[in-house]
């Protein structure tokens, strides 16, 4: 029996099964834990989380007083409140209520409670998104090669790895727009046109519960959602009928979503970006409508082409994805149309977005919700590759699959050192990434639990990382060639591969910001500490910038000062030391 053709979902899916655990296996082994970050975008929503099971309320007043203030938070009636979309905190709840069942909320740490957190409900989510991207390949006809490296270039080479070891939104909110596309477009298969009624009222169902979990989650999902469900509600033949079950679906997602914006700020769809307290987010926020303004070139530009933030040059996969949805016009035309029209609100929404570059961040994550969608038409561009002739084949093939391959290596190799960039890094994959991997600084693992050094313990993460590289150079092959022709297109794509790794480190020079701020990182906050002193920079070099640009906190005072008082500055380094005590006990 062919196994693409069982009714077992896991035969008809093992390719991506299999790397979804791989993926899932990686962001287990990987705990890469910086306490001296404080990462406020993870940390308040697990603050609302302790707020509703320990404190039965929505103020996060109880854990801010117990475990430090945040910069992210909001500010109404003397209370503060998570500025975030409510649905990771809401999700964690029961995790921790199970968690308290056998401890006090004292001897639960904040980064136990992360950890568990992003695994089941970031990683484990990114996970099942892989097998349903290639479910739906497979019902788009595609092979099980090129199914395999695009769904090796989504877990291991796009965004949503990194804010798989996080615990942002992004990547949950992408689980639930693949979750609200799959049932809404037909990808799965209770297919309404040749199944019984029930069968689309599931659907529709299933569809409308991913759209408010995905709104509930990450506000700007209703961007994407909204194309999707129109797209399909566009195509049912009986309209009002899936207009209504959808309704159904998103009812529970929306009574909890008017519930906690009524409670925190006294209206429905108040959010928490009315009453930020960061007087720079604030201002960011009161720009045009929550602060989105007038699309320009430069967001645009930065948010896809640039080295530090361009999710082109992150994952350069991407760019077959345009072509995948527009080969899916004659065959699927509502999937094409909802596609397109999906890439080009959320690039809207990212050339609009006053606040673009997004922090500390991989790419730009605001369009981490939609790298499913790009993968899926990305897997119909590699199959067209597949079945054409000629130029198109000997040219593209290689190609492709060097460009998921980069993707893989860039991403995943950042994942393995530090999984965010500062926003000073101009080609952060470079200036940040690499020199890590030269110093040998890793995070820590899984293996450090048993005693394993950190550059031991990185052996696994870097054999799941190559077994990703090779399924995506896999693609390049044919099986009715020779293996001497067969070898000669793999060695293609190596060689395109060692292009790029040439050309893309001069993309972008590196500034005495980004010296500073690398150096910063190593002193100061990196985990675990044993990297062998000779191979780190000279910090000395980055005092004259340290000098004209006085840093903003405590932590980056006390690192000022350590070279103060290297290079024999000691007074100066002594005045530092009193100003990062004043502004510590000056914070909130």
């Amino acid at each position: 029996m062919n196994p693409d053709r069982s009714p077992r979902w896991w035969v008809r899916g093992r390719v991506g099964c299999a790397i979804g655990a791989g993926v899932f296996a990686l962001c287990l082994w990987l705990q890469p834990s910086f306490a001296e970050l404080r990462s406020p975008n993870p940390l308040v929503r697990i603050y609302l989380t302790r707020a509703l099971v320990d404190d039965g309320t929505v103020a996060i007043d109880g854990p801010m007083a117990r475990f430090g203030h945040l910069a992210d938070r909001a500010r109404r009636d003397n209370h503060y409140y998570c500025d975030k979309a409510p649905g990771i905190s809401l999700l964690a709840v029961p995790l921790y209520g199970a968690m308290r069942l056998v401890a006090g909320p004292e001897q639960i740490s904040n980064e136990l409670l992360l950890d568990l957190a992003r695994l089941l409900l970031c990683a484990l989510p990114a996970a099942i998104s892989l097998i349903w991207i290639d479910l739906w390949l497979l019902g788009l006809g595609v092979g099980v090669r090129r199914r395999a490296a695009a769904v090796a270039a989504l877990g291991g080479g796009s965004i949503m790895l990194p804010y798989s070891l996080e615990l942002f939104g992004h990547t949950p909110a992408a689980f639930f727009v693949t979750w609200c596309a799959y049932f809404a477009l037909g990808g799965s298969r209770l297919d309404a046109a040749d199944g019984p009624p029930r069968c689309a009222r599931a659907r529709a169902l299933l569809a409308g519960l991913g759209a408010g979990l995905a709104v509930l989650t990450e506000y700007p999902t209703l961007f994407l959602v909204s194309v999707l469900l129109l797209a399909a509600w566009a195509s049912a033949p009986r309209r009002l009928r899936f207009a209504l079950w959808v309704a159904c679906g998103g009812l529970v997602p929306a009574i909890a979503f008017a519930l906690y914006h009524w409670c925190a700020f006294g209206g429905p769809f108040t959010t928490g970006y009315a009453f930020i307290e960061d007087p720079f987010f604030r201002s960011v926020h009161a720009q045009g409508f929550m602060g989105l303004a007038a699309p320009t070139i430069e967001a645009f530009f930065a948010s896809f082409f640039s080295p530090a933030r361009g999710v082109f040059f992150a994952s350069p996969w991407l760019l077959a994805a345009p072509f995948g949805a527009l080969l899916l016009w004659r065959r699927r035309r509502t999937t094409s149309i909802a596609l397109l029209t999906a890439a080009i609100a959320y690039a809207f929404f990212t050339s609009s977005f006053r606040y673009w570059i997004g922090g500390w961040a991989i790419g730009q994550r605001h369009l981490t919700p939609i790298m499913p969608l790009a993968a899926l038409a990305a897997g119909v561009a590699l199959e067209a590759v597949h079945r054409g002739f000629g130029r198109w084949q000997r040219i593209g093939r290689p190609l492709l699959a060097a460009l998921c391959a980069i993707g893989v290596l860039q991403i995943a190799g950042a994942a393995l050192t530090m999984p965010t960039f500062a926003e000073e890094f101009e080609n952060p994959f470079f200036e940040l990434t690499l020199r890590l991997w030269r110093c040998g600084l890793f995070p820590h693992t899984l293996g450090s639990w048993i005693g394993l050094p950190s550059r031991a313990g990185i052996l696994v993460p870097v054999l799941i990382e190559l077994a990703l590289v090779l399924v995506c150079l896999r693609s390049a092959s044919l099986d009715w060639l020779p293996a001497a022709v067969d070898g000669t297109r793999r060695a293609g794509s190596a060689a395109l591969i060692g292009i790029w790794f040439a050309i893309a480190p001069l993309c972008g020079q590196g500034s005495a910001a980004s010296e500073h701020r690398f150096e910063w990182i190593v002193d100061t906050v990196w985990e675990p500490r044993d990297a062998l002193p000779g191979k780190l920079p000279d910090p000395v070099k980055t005092l004259p910038y340290l000098k004209g640009q006085p840093p903003q906190t405590p932590a980056m005072l006390r690192h000022l000062a350590r070279h103060l008082a290297a290079s024999g500055e000691s007074d100066r380094a002594a005045e530092l030391i009193g100003q990062a005590i004043l502004l510590q006990r000056r914070q909130p």
